[in-house]
Formats: structure tokens, sequence, C-alpha cells
């Protein structure tokens, strides 16, 4: 009978057999999660703190104060609250709001479950902006 060592000895020799690899040793980064295994406790823990100070760096956020809650509690964002005018667009039009959605959501697929609630509302105004932008283009 294998135990778990054995096994994947033999899923790695199943592979090496179909494809060109080589054992780096245990996982310590995947795909830019740090990921620490506590053997003992039987853990596995995914950090994203590279990759959040990426975004933090990206986006100028480096003043940006910390809060303890992704969203303002009770805060209600709506629909109508986008841009409306020409005005307003201009000045969103230079904001990467699409990006910074994206890079949100990696990280809350990841790490942070916690921020999915406010990122999927503030995603609603992704369609609504990109959708707008691209109409006043034709007035321009």
């Amino acid at each position: 009978m294998l135990n778990s060592i054995g096994i994947l000895d033999m899923i790695k020799e199943q592979l090496r057999s179909k494809f060109t690899m080589m054992d780096m040793g245990p996982l310590h980064w995947l795909l830019g999660l740090k990921i620490k295994c506590d053997h003992a406790q039987h853990v596995i823990s995914l950090f994203q703190k590279a990759f959040i100070n990426t975004i933090v760096l990206c986006f100028n956020l480096e003043d940006a104060r910390p809060i303890s809650t992704p969203m303002e509690p009770g805060l209600c964002w709506l629909i109508n609250k986008c841009p409306m005018t020409v005005v307003e667009m201009l000045q969103m039009k230079n904001i990467p709001y699409c990006e910074a959605i994206g890079w949100l959501m990696y990280a809350a697929l990841g790490t942070h479950p916690n921020t999915s609630f406010s990122i999927t509302s503030l995603s609603q105004y992704v369609q609504n902006l990109t959708g707008r932008l691209s109409n006043m283009a034709s007035y321009i």
C-alpha cells in the first residue's frame, strides 16, 4: 500500500514520461500567491501581499489609509450615480477604473473573498461607464 509520498512520486514519474519537467521541491509561489504549508497542523495558507502592494503602487495609493471594512456599511451605490454629463465622462476617461476592478477581482478570488461584494457592487459601473464613454466618442 502506498503512502502519500509514494503516490506523489508515482504521479511525478507519470508526468515525466509525457512532459519535460524537473522537481523544484516544495511549492512556495504560484501565480503570484505565496504558499505556506504547515504539515504539523495540516494547514495550507495563501498570501497575496506582493500582489496587493503592486496594486497600491500601480494606482498611486501609497498614501491611502487602511480601513477595517472593504466598503462603508450601509453605502448604496446606484447606477444613476455614474457620470452623466460629457464633462464628468471626460474626467473619468483617464481613470483606469476597469483595470482597478479587474486587479481587485483577482485578489478577491485568490485570498480576499471578503471584498467580493464590494467589488461586485462597483463592477456594475464598468459596463455602464464603458458604454457611456464609447457613446460619448461619437459626440466629440
